[in-house]
């Protein structure tokens, strides 16, 4: 019995906040009317069309956004013509046991700590990570923090 007036109560209260809705719903429809004038959109569209006849108009005109298109993946392409005038750069490339998201983790802000520049290589299998750095003690001073958070962790010299 008491289920029966409950279940009732809850029917009754979910059709009056139903009936209020509408009634709320059609009070703001009434307020907000929309027209269009199709001859003066038309006479617009052709008086641009004349001004900006490029896509190279249209898009310079456009104001600038405050935003930018998030990217998973990012392809570049470099037409090197004289790759022998480029000076090699020497990274190191931290090797760790374990590639699960805390290792990862860990070893992100221990770069960051220490002021590193870096950057990941991400390959279907595992991340790579190289350091830039011209100190080799700092990439030791890097390791012992890693060991110290239980991750095992070597380098290996690249030049780049």
């Amino acid at each position: 019995m008491k289920k029966n007036i409950l279940f009732s109560v809850f029917i009754g209260i979910l059709f009056l906040l139903i009936i209020i809705l509408m009634f709320v719903g059609k009070s703001d429809s009434s307020q907000q009317t929309f027209t269009f004038d199709d001859t003066n959109f038309f006479n617009q569209s052709e008086s641009q069309n004349k001004k900006n006849t490029s896509w190279y108009n249209t898009t310079k005109n456009n104001s600038k956004k405050d935003y930018s298109i998030f990217a998973n993946e990012l392809y570049m392409h470099f037409d090197l013509k004289n790759s022998d005038d480029l000076e090699k750069k020497k990274f190191y490339q931290i090797l760790i046991d374990r590639n699960d998201p805390y290792s990862l983790f860990c070893v992100k802000q221990n770069i960051d700590s220490l002021k590193l520049k870096f950057f990941l290589l991400n390959a279907k299998n595992n991340t790579q990570i190289f350091v830039d750095s011209s100190d080799i003690s700092i990439i030791y001073v890097l390791i012992e923090n890693l060991k110290a958070q239980n991750i095992k962790s070597s380098f290996k010299e690249i030049w780049l």
